[in-house]
């Protein structure tokens, strides 16, 4: 497995650059509904759709996902990303 973890720091370093990727929230329904907050330009995709946005982005243009705890649901995209194919 060769999904890798940035930090909110190594995020922003990238912010304006090449070198900025497709920031993805996947936090779970109820997670997602409870805040009204969310990264600006991030796509939202539910965890369980993850294949359908693989599909409809470039495999060659880095995903980072996030969650509402930085756990299991942004790792498990993350990862689902990878297998198909995709930088995360």
């Amino acid at each position: 497995m060769d999904t890798v973890f940035l930090s909110v720091s190594e995020l922003l370093a990238r912010l304006g650059t090449r070198h900025w990727p497709i920031v993805v929230d996947v936090r779970r329904p109820p997670a997602f509904d409870a805040d009204a907050n969310m990264i600006a330009g991030a796509l939202r995709c539910a965890p369980d759709a993850i294949a359908e946005l693989a599909g409809r982005v470039s495999p060659a243009t880095e995903a980072v996902c996030y969650c509402a705890h930085g756990g299991d649901v942004s790792r498990g995209a993350a990862e689902h990303l990878y297998a198909l194919g995709h930088a995360a």
